[in-house]
């Protein structure tokens, strides 16, 4: 049945999360660490639907500040479906980077009712590790409706 965009569609059900094991996570050096995993979430209907995350996130950098910092919405484990960088003028030595910002996914059915997917943040230092801070890190992640395609 296709879905007319506005018309009674399945409500988002967002919900909280924290970082993966409830506890600070290093990001070594150019390695990209998923820092928040949201379990498998299911849709409330067949269709398309695409995952947003509102995130609160805390960095704390080293004596010597990254040249970058990259963090990206993903499902599955898969590629990267949106990513938000830091330039490193920006990154100062020994500071905490508190950033709020939402990353989108790309629409899918892979959320469907059965099988359902986990939306994952990752995070990746460049030039010099860093550490994502569970003390004011979390995410809010829901599954929006898309028109059909």
């Amino acid at each position: 049945m296709a879905n007319l965009y506005g018309v009674a569609n399945a409500p988002g059900f967002p919900l909280a999360y924290n970082l993966i094991g409830g506890a600070d996570i290093a990001l070594p050096t150019g390695v990209e660490t998923n820092i928040i995993d949201s379990g498998v979430i299911t849709a409330p209907s067949q269709g398309y639907f695409y995952p947003i995350a509102w995130l609160a996130l805390v960095f704390s950098l080293g004596a010597t500040p990254p040249g970058g910092l990259q963090i990206a919405i993903r499902v599955n484990g898969g590629a990267d479906q949106q990513a938000y960088g830091w330039n490193g003028a920006f990154l100062i030595a020994s500071a905490n980077l508190m950033d709020f910002h939402i990353l989108i996914g790309t629409p899918s059915q892979i959320f469907a009712p059965g099988a359902g997917a986990h939306v994952q943040i990752s995070a990746q230092s460049q030039t010099q590790p860093s550490t994502a801070r569970f003390a004011g890190s979390e995410a809010v992640i829901a599954l929006y409706r898309a028109p059909d395609q």
